[in-house]
């Protein structure tokens, strides 16, 4: 079985958080759509559907505190910056870029720690994006 690897999850969670902050109402169809587009190529991955949820909602929270006034922006802002990094959050090469996907991507090796993961992800990249703008 594959698993959603930690770049998607970290990319999927951020751009929740921004959906769930700007358009409440909007986030129970992106949730759908999300999971709707990953089904084929995760087929066995159902913990990421509430994980992804849990994260975005804590994510939020810490965008809204970082930045109360424009934390969408920095949302998407994060959410770009980390597309170009890897699981280990350093700069994804050229070659890595090409060979990027979900076909290509490697599954996570402990699925149950994504969501940790990625709030600890999520808000080193929230703060230090914020203090580059």
């Amino acid at each position: 079985m594959k698993f959603v690897d930690q770049t998607l999850f970290d990319v999927a969670a951020l751009e929740l958080a921004k959906v769930m902050g700007t358009s409440p109402t909007s986030a129970s169809s992106f949730v759908h759509g999300l999971f709707a587009a990953y089904r084929d190529s995760f087929p066995g991955d159902h913990m990421w559907t509430d994980q992804v949820q849990r994260a975005a909602a804590d994510l939020l929270t810490t965008a809204k505190a970082i930045a109360p006034d424009d934390y969408a922006v920095l949302l998407s802002l994060t959410a770009e910056v980390r597309k170009n990094l890897g699981d280990d959050l350093k700069p994804v090469s050229t070659v890595g870029k090409i060979f990027s996907g979900t076909f290509w991507s490697n599954s996570h090796p402990a699925p149950s720690s994504r969501e940790e993961i990625s709030m600890k992800n999520g808000k080193t990249l929230l703060i230090v994006v914020n203090s580059r703008r």
